[in-house]
C-alpha cells in the first residue's frame, strides 16, 4: 500500500482511505514526595516559625519526634549540597582553569537564583507561622486532626501519578487512544496548591 506522509499531521495518508496515526506510548511517573508543612515549618530560619514550632513540640509528643528525628537533618544536610557546581565554588576544580571559571560562573548565577526563591518561600511560610502562633496563644486546640495535616497525612494520600507520552511510531491510531484513556482515568486531577508548595521547598 502506497502512503503519503502529512508532515504537518503526522497522519499517513493511505490509499485504501484509512489512515496510519502516529503511536504514543504514556508513561507513568510517580508524583514528587513534597515536604509535609511540619517539615517546611521546621526548616524555616525565621524567628516566628521557631517559636511556632516550639510551642507546637511542647503540645504533641508526635510532632516533636518528627522535629527531631534524622529525616530533618538528613533533609537538610540533601539541600545544603544539591545546587549543581557547588563543590566548584568551595575550591574544587576541573583541571581546567578556563573552565573552572565558566561553571563557577554559571553555579554562582543558579545560586543566586536558588537564594532568591528560598527567600520568597521563606517571606511566604513565615506569614502563616504567625497565623499559627495566634491561633496558639488564643488556645486552639492541638487535635489529632491538626498533627496530621501538619504531617502531611491527607496529602499523601492526594498524591497521584503524573504521565508523560513518548512518540513510538505510527499504528492504526487505536493503541494510542487506548493507553490515552487509561492515563486519563488513572490520573484523576492535578497537583494542588498546597502539594504544589511543598515541592518548591524542597
Amino acid at each position: 500500500v502506497m502512503e503519503d506522509v502529512d508532515a504537518a499531521s503526522k497522519v499517513v495518508q493511505r490509499r485504501d482511505g484509512k489512515t496510519t496515526a502516529s503511536v504514543v506510548r504514556t508513561e507513568r511517573l510517580e508524583a514528587p514526595q513534597p515536604k509535609s508543612p511540619w517539615q517546611i515549618l521546621v526548616q524555616c530560619d525565621d524567628e516566628s516559625c521557631r517559636e511556632v514550632v516550639k510551642k507546637l513540640m511542647a503540645k504533641s509528643p508526635k510532632l516533636r519526634e518528627a522535629a527531631l528525628s534524622s529525616v530533618s537533618m538528613c533533609s537538610v544536610v540533601k539541600q545544603m549540597i544539591s545546587p549543581p557546581g557547588l563543590s566548584l565554588l568551595v575550591g574544587a576544580s576541573t583541571g581546567d582553569p578556563a573552565e573552572d571559571t565558566k561553571q563557577r560562573s554559571e553555579a554562582k548565577e543558579l545560586l543566586d537564583m536558588t537564594l532568591e526563591q528560598h527567600e520568597a518561600a521563606q517571606n511566604y511560610i513565615k506569614k502563616f507561622a504567625a497565623s499559627l502562633g495566634h491561633l496558639l496563644e488564643n488556645g486552639c486546640d492541638v487535635d489529632a486532626n491538626v498533627v496530621d495535616e501538619l504531617l502531611g497525612v491527607r496529602a499523601a494520600a492526594k498524591l497521584q501519578p503524573t504521565f508523560r507520552a513518548v512518540s513510538t511510531g505510527y499504528g492504526g491510531g487505536e493503541e494510542a487512544k487506548h493507553e490515552k484513556e487509561e492515563a486519563d482515568e488513572e490520573a484523576g486531577g492535578g497537583m494542588d496548591l498546597s502539594l504544589a508548595l511543598g515541592v518548591f521547598a524542597s
